[in-house]
């Protein structure tokens, strides 16, 4: 699976800036919708997303689990999440909140106002900001009922010794009185490392103050529309925008770096951005589902580096950890800790011969599925396989070796085959098997 990832995404995380190389998390992999609105991790470890229509998605590093209205929410609509000091997980709706008890979503109140953001009050209650201004959750009495501050809608909560942050459509209020620019559409704030506090607005603006709101610091603009802010632990500023993907801010120096769809970005709408307890980083997209920044970059290798083509058509690990690559029509090459290598001991077999996908077997020996030339064995000695020796198509799409040794072939049209490790068998699949079409394009 981690070859595959690597293949799939070779074009966006061979052209990240600023040394980024990211994973995406769409559909294909598990994701309930690809419209994620915000994230949390929990104590355990889990990283939950919200999602718009789809529900929530909790992940485990590995695979999804789906938490939708059957499973207790008010609404698959997801607008915010947040997990308490007591470990309790709650979720905001377009139809009010709800909290997890460890198996399913239980509604809290009757209040259905839609929820914007959390945030811990105290010990024992929540603050939420909605579209209709700010509410006071209190789970020891199942209530949930308005403040009486005149704030209008609430898109951004933060609570620091100064009082209570709230981003608003007029702007940013702190104790209830205006701060900063009044008019302005606050979206978003964030406390850093150093003690001061951002916030950003749709308009493109970002403000540093210090911990009291009293002193602005810093005045940015010109950054799009701001949908989110993440102080991340390196020191530099996340900004996330509905329109121009995510600006990293450097505060020592005041630089600049943009990552975009041109970057390897999925979609230019970033509705939140967090780091886990690893330190990596996350990014949820309005479109484009969930990002993964990797601490690691990935080499960027072409002919100049030793490729014989800049065109790969499968990846393969090999048992001794080599990576194994078909360069299009230029044969076989792998990499190991002393380099680059080419495959000669096909004595020209493979030349011309579009190789689409490679497998190891149980044994170490690799083989090769061609378009039109059928199955390259290769081991102490090298062997053809073809429609001569019983499979159904010398096109080959997909190459998979069970856990029980056998070798598993896709063809293009013609069905399956099922090759037995010392190739005395070959079975294949087709309409009287029950499959449901002959064209068969991936196995796993």
């Amino acid at each position: 699976m981690r070859l595959l990832l690597l293949l799939f995404l070779l074009p966006t995380l061979l052209s990240a800036q600023a040394s980024l190389s990211l994973l995406s998390y769409n559909l294909d992999d598990g994701l309930s919708q690809s419209q994620v609105w915000c994230m949390v991790q929990d104590r355990k470890g889990y990283l939950w997303c919200g999602t718009q229509g789809g529900g929530l998605n909790r992940f485990d590093g590995l695979r999804f689990e789906h938490f939708s209205t059957a499973e207790g929410l008010p609404s698959a609509y997801i607008y915010a999440l947040y997990e308490d000091q007591s470990g309790r997980l709650w979720a905001g709706t377009n139809r009010g909140a709800a909290w997890f008890d460890g198996q399913k979503f239980i509604p809290f109140g009757n209040n259905q106002v839609q929820i914007n953001v959390f945030c811990e009050k105290n010990a024992n209650k929540l603050l939420a900001g909605t579209p209709e201004g700010l509410f006071e959750i209190d789970p020891s009495q199942q209530s949930m009922s308005p403040i009486g501050l005149k704030t209008g809608y609430i898109s951004s909560l933060f609570l620091n010794t100064s009082g209570t942050w709230i981003g608003t459509t007029k702007g940013l209020q702190i104790n209830g009185h205006s701060a900063g620019e009044p008019g302005r559409f606050v979206t978003a704030i964030c406390p850093d490392q150093a003690g001061t506090v951002w916030a950003g607005s749709t308009e493109g603006i970002l403000w540093q103050f210090d911990a009291s709101g009293k002193n602005m610091l810093r005045r940015f603009d010109q950054l799009g529309k701001i949908v989110c802010l993440h102080a991340a632990p390196d020191g530099t500023l996340w900004i996330g925008t509905s329109n121009n993907g995510i600006t990293i801010l450097q505060p020592s120096d005041s630089t600049q770096t943009t990552l975009n769809e041109s970057s390897g970005l999925p979609h230019p709408h970033v509705r939140q951005i967090l780091s886990d307890r690893t330190g990596q980083i996350w990014m949820a997209t309005s479109g484009g589902g969930l990002v993964r920044k990797l601490n690691q970059p990935f080499r960027h290798l072409t002919t100049a580096n030793g490729l014989v083509g800049n065109r790969i058509y499968a990846l393969a690990e090999g048992p001794d950890s080599s990576l194994w690559w078909s360069a299009a029509q230029n044969g076989l090459q792998w990499m190991d800790a002393a380099g680059i290598h080419r495959f000669t001991r096909d004595s020209g077999q493979l030349n011309g011969a579009k190789c689409k996908t490679l497998a190891f077997d149980q044994s170490g020996h690799l083989w090769v599925g061609t378009e039109g030339k059928g199955i390259l064995r290769i081991d102490s000695t090298l062997r053809w396989i073809t429609t001569q020796n019983g499979l159904p198509s010398n096109w080959a799409q997909k190459l998979l070796c069970d856990k029980n040794g056998f070798i598993w072939m896709a063809s293009y049209s013609e069905g399956l085959a099922k090759i037995a490790p010392d190739l005395s068998q070959i079975k294949l699949f087709s309409w009287k098997e029950g499959l449901p079409d002959l064209r068969i394009n991936t196995l796993c």
